[in-house]
């Protein structure tokens, strides 16, 4: 601890002699002791060791994180998701679009079609009702009759 306080007084007192009373020029130190000088000025270094040893390493690190999640977690997952689900989305409209709703227009112009003569005769109107009924009994009393008489012929 006496130690510590000895260095720490000797740096308060070297400062104060350099840079409050102006006895000895900094410059003069530089020139005399270049090395120590540049050790001094740069901190011991320790702020280039701390940039080269784990801010670089982080700044890869990210580079490289930054890279994978670009290509490999966006470019596979998230787009390639993206695109299958567009893919089989238009796979699904394309089916519904001309198998599905293919088939029920088909069929629904099919049984239009079909449909065609009886629509005709529907009207809604009894008195068209009651003429189809008087027809088809005129059609049924003369093909029965017919065969009536055909039958009647055979027995004499």
């Amino acid at each position: 601890m006496l130690a510590s306080l000895g260095i720490a007084t000797a740096g308060i007192f070297l400062a104060y002699q350099l840079y409050c009373a102006k006895r000895v020029a900094p410059e003069l130190i530089a020139k005399k002791w270049p090395r120590l000088y540049q050790l001094l000025l740069h901190k011991y270094y320790v702020d280039e060791i701390y940039d080269a040893a784990i801010v670089d390493r982080t700044k890869d690190l990210g580079t490289g994180l930054g890279w994978l999640d670009a290509n490999v977690i966006d470019g596979i997952g998230v787009n390639g998701a993206g695109w299958l689900a567009r893919f089989s989305s238009t796979l699904s409209m394309w089916w519904d679009k001309w198998i599905i709703d293919g088939l029920l227009n088909f069929s629904a112009k099919l049984l239009q079609l079909l449909s065609y003569p009886v629509r005709l005769l529907q009207t809604g109107m009894f008195s068209s009702y009651a003429m189809l009924i008087l027809v088809g009994l005129v059609v049924l009393l003369a093909y029965y009759g017919h065969h009536v008489q055909v039958l009647l012929r055979s027995v004499r």
